[in-house]
């Protein structure tokens, strides 16, 4: 009984001392980063700093406080989501036991990080808390220049609620810093966040989460991450790039990811009861993985079409002896209980190259289950794989390649209906959702909106007519051109969705006409929120006193947005003085897609199409999909098209080279000049070509392409021509001939094929080889 009177005691005097506190706790208003400057003294645990509310412009807010575990210091807006960050914003928090809730960081340029946690490399934040706050559109105006918008130092933080949107630059979104004792072993809990569409980055590191890096890799983190939804989340093939030990990532929702979760460095990592939904979408990823003692178990893979390094599944070749910076072996790995359902491809010792040649050793993997119904599942296996231990794994459906033993194939049923799966009797639900991650509260308020169709608007022939109406054009417009001649003077600034258009009959398309005297002129500049289509248009760009430097550029300031380009039905005409160009895209700027189609391409001294502006070989490159369909190069003094991406990075997808039913004459006779000169390029397809006294001195089309790209060339006729040139010798396909090809007129420009042509109906699709055309001579596919 005296114990019991005792503890009881203890009880009512701590109980006294939290109400006191409670009571005693003071609330802070501050106005400014001055203000709360000199309430530094002031705050004690159990206090709340309150941030006015309105929009805090270029504020550098320190927040160096000391709670306790019971009595936290909350920093905290008047109003959730009405104190809102801007300019060159940003939080650096030190101390122990602070939570910081409900804020909006938006539209910051700043190459910092927005929230640190820490104020300086001497003073660091534990146990500390960033909680229900939104992290949006925090770029620098160059997509090229790397910032990270959340770094962890420290110990025992967490991050959780947060709504992480519109990232468009390089740098990864959240990162766990290891760089001494004092971060490591940290026991960081990254939970409950809404990681919102992120771009494809045209480059490596476009990470969403890293954990440490190489350096600090064999050193443990400990770090937790559960119950985020990462959604669409395109920037890299490293969606979450783990290169630290002894990390639990659990529970997360990854929906329609261009990547996945890679164990890149570091041993001892958990990865369990993820869900990776990629309802078919091209290149979604599931685990990739590298180094030793993982476990990957419990996990739901769904429809996930991608391959090589974003497989479902992908376990990795090492590199025997290997830096730290480079590929461990994979070895005392256990995949386990995991159900892949309707996806493409698992792939095993992947990545073997002359550099790659440690198999995987002591890998059990086992209790798995493959179920195939709809879709086919390749099991790719490019090495020896005496070193798995295949138990008991399940297979039901259109599955090949799997491996001789430890699979059996048995029945099994699945229902699936809302985000909801079952199969057999066991049922499988997504824990991380749209509801339960993220700060709710905002992503309710902004939901996307969707823009309204823009107007027509006609426009009559005349003096820089074209360049007015464009300059009050609202985003979507259809600018209609009527025939007649538009004379250009001034560069059209293309900052929004614009629709250029002509009259499709071929004699009477409107003629852009040159005027100008300036060098340096372009018809057209694409700039942020640019996007432009033409169609049924002519362009003309000699002058009576200069010729135009190019047709269509993008800025010549780095770009933050994407853009596209379609053209169909145009000629680009006269660009005759020095290395200029129908289509010139410059250093920063990306296209998600360009597309020329049933387009002439005529007298022109420069690179026609010149997608080679990112010099730096860092895996870089300016588009993912370059697109020709039905086009003719006629006298082109140098290279029809060029397009590059340097060195050796493996983290991109693109880009992406499709060139069908093209006709190239005179084109690229310079000494080693190339016709088509494809650098890096990781996927193209050429087809129904014809090269006519092209490439002579050099090449029809010439690559550098890496052992893992998929690039061919078929069905296609050179004549009076130069070679293909290609590293490896698996580019050249089917129907390559070497026939006069008999066009109607060479000389007006008329490359029709005679009804004696040997190309005729030799295409892959029974048409003609080359450019395919109207009675009347205009382009048409």
């Amino acid at each position: 009984m005296h114990a019991l009177r005792k503890s009881s005691i203890i009880l009512l005097i701590l109980s006294f001392i939290l109400y006191t506190n409670n009571v005693l706790a003071k609330s802070f208003l501050v106005n400014s980063p001055q203000d709360l400057y000199s309430i530094q003294k002031e705050v004690k645990p159990g206090d709340s700093i309150l941030f006015a509310n309105r929009v805090w412009t270029d504020a550098q807010i320190e927040l160096k406080f000391s709670g306790t575990e019971a009595l936290p210091i909350r920093v905290l807006p008047q109003t959730t989501g009405q104190v809102i960050f801007s300019g060159t914003s940003m939080l650096k928090i030190s101390g122990s036991f602070i939570i910081v809730d409900g804020f909006v960081f938006k539209d910051i340029n700043n190459r910092n990080a927005i929230i640190q946690f820490r104020t300086d490399k001497n003073n660091l934040a534990n146990n500390c808390r960033v909680t229900n706050s939104v992290i949006d559109n925090c770029n620098p105006a160059d997509r090229l220049s790397e910032s990270n918008w959340i770094i962890l130092y420290g110990r025992n933080n967490r991050f959780d609620h947060n709504t992480i949107i519109n990232k468009k630059n390089l740098g990864t979104t959240l990162t766990v810093e290891l760089n001494n004792t004092l971060n490591q072993n940290n026991h960081h809990s990254i939970d409950h966040n809404y990681f919102g569409p992120r771009d494809k980055g045209g480059s490596n590191g476009a990470e969403i989460i890293r954990i440490g890096n190489s350096t600090f890799s064999r050193t443990s983190s400990q770090t937790i991450i559960e119950e985020n939804y990462f959604d669409r989340c395109n920037g890299e093939v490293e969606i979450i790039s783990v290169k630290s030990c002894d990390n639990i990532l659990r529970r997360n929702t990854f929906f329609e990811c261009e990547g996945g979760l890679v164990l890149r460095h570091g041993n001892r990592n958990t990865v369990e009861e993820n869900y990776f939904i990629g309802n078919n979408k091209i290149h979604t990823g599931g685990v990739r993985i590298i180094n030793a003692g993982h476990t990957i178990k419990n996990n739901f893979f769904y429809q996930l079409a991608g391959e090589r390094f974003r497989s479902a599944l992908t376990v990795l070749n090492g590199v025997p002896n290997s830096p730290i910076n480079r590929y461990d072996k994979v070895k005392d790995v256990t995949i386990q209980n995991n159900t892949f359902l309707e996806c493409r491809n698992v792939e095993l010792c992947a990545g073997k190259d002359f550099e790659r040649t440690a198999v995987p050793e002591n890998v059990v993997f086992s209790n798995n289950t493959f179920i195939n119904q709809s879709t086919d599942l390749r099991f790719v296996i490019n090495d020896d794989i005496s070193g798995f231990k295949f138990q008991e794994n399940k297979l039901s459906g259109k599955i090949s390649g799997y491996p001789p033993t430890g699979f059996i194939k048995s029945p099994i049923k699945v229902v699936a209906e809302r985000g909801q799966w079952k199969i057999n009797q066991q049922k499988f639900k997504l824990y991380a959702t749209l509801e339960n991650t993220g700060a709710t509260w905002y992503k309710n308020l902004h939901s996307v909106k969707i823009n309204s169709k823009g107007k027509l608007v006609k426009v009559e022939p005349g003096e820089n007519t074209l360049y007015e109406k464009a300059a009050t054009a609202n985003d979507g417009d259809t600018l209609q051109l009527s025939s007649g001649v538009y004379l250009l003077s001034k560069v059209i600034i293309i900052n929004k969705k614009i629709v250029i258009t002509g009259t499709a009959t071929a004699n009477s398309r409107p003629l852009v006409q040159f005027t100008g005297e300036q060098g340096g002129f372009s018809f057209f500049s694409i700039e942020n929120g640019g996007n432009l289509s033409l169609s049924h248009l002519r362009f003309n760009g000699l002058s009576a006193n200069a010729v135009a430097e190019s047709f269509i550029r993008t800025s010549n300031i780095a770009m933050l947005d994407h853009y596209n380009l379609f053209v169909n039905g145009c000629d680009f005409e006269n660009i005759t003085d020095g290395r200029k160009n129908a289509l010139k895209v410059n250093k920063g700027s990306f296209a998600d897609t360009i597309q020329f189609t049933n387009c002439l391409f005529n007298n022109i001294s420069g690179e026609v199409i010149s997608i080679a502006a990112e010099k730096e070989d860092k895996g870089i490159y300016n588009a993912e999909y370059i697109i020709f369909n039905n086009c003719v190069f006629n006298k082109i003094l140098v290279g029809a098209i060029d397009v590059y991406r340097g060195g050796n990075d493996e983290s991109t997808t693109g880009p992406y080279f499709t060139m069908n039913h093209c006709t190239f004459n005179e084109v690229g006779n310079v000494e080693l000049c190339s016709v088509v000169r494809l650098i890096g390029v990781q996927y193209s397809t050429i087809t129904n070509c014809i090269f006519n006294n092209s490439g002579r001195s050099g090449r029809t089309v010439k690559y550098e392409d890496y052992g893992w790209t998929k690039n061919s060339i078929s069905f296609c006729n050179s004549y009076e021509a130069g070679k293909v040139e290609s590293f490896y010798s698996n580019i050249i396909g089917k129907v390559m001939l070497r026939l006069n090809p008999l066009f109607e007129n060479i000389s007006t420009g008329d490359f029709r094929l005679k009804a004696n042509s040997p190309l005729k109906k030799n295409g892959n699709d029974g048409k003609d080889l080359g450019a395919i055309f109207f009675k009347d001579g205009q382009l048409k596919l």
